[in-house]
């Protein structure tokens, strides 16, 4: 997935200051361009996918998908990590 946005210039890899085998990711000018046209439609879309439910447990579902991501995290393909380590 890398190597296509790459391709159609919306990230760019580059090598760490601190640690030339590592590659950080960046947004292009398109790539934040494109980002930012696509906003609008993804937030509509979760609104959408939230209306049913009220309130409370539109915050309770975000939690608790967001607790799922962080627990899960170690057992991704591609984990998150904290770049200012690298």
């Amino acid at each position: 997935m890398l190597g296509r946005l790459e391709a159609k210039e919306f990230i760019e890899r580059r090598a760490s200051d601190k640690d030339s085998r590592v590659k950080l990711l960046y947004l292009t000018m398109l790539g934040k361009k494109t980002l930012a046209a696509a906003a609008p439609a993804v937030e509509r879309a979760q609104e959408r996918m939230l209306e049913p439910l009220g309130a409370s447990d539109q915050r309770r579902l975000m939690q608790l998908l967001g607790q799922l991501v962080h627990l899960n995290n170690e057992t991704s393909r591609a984990p998150q990590r904290d770049i200012s380590a690298a």
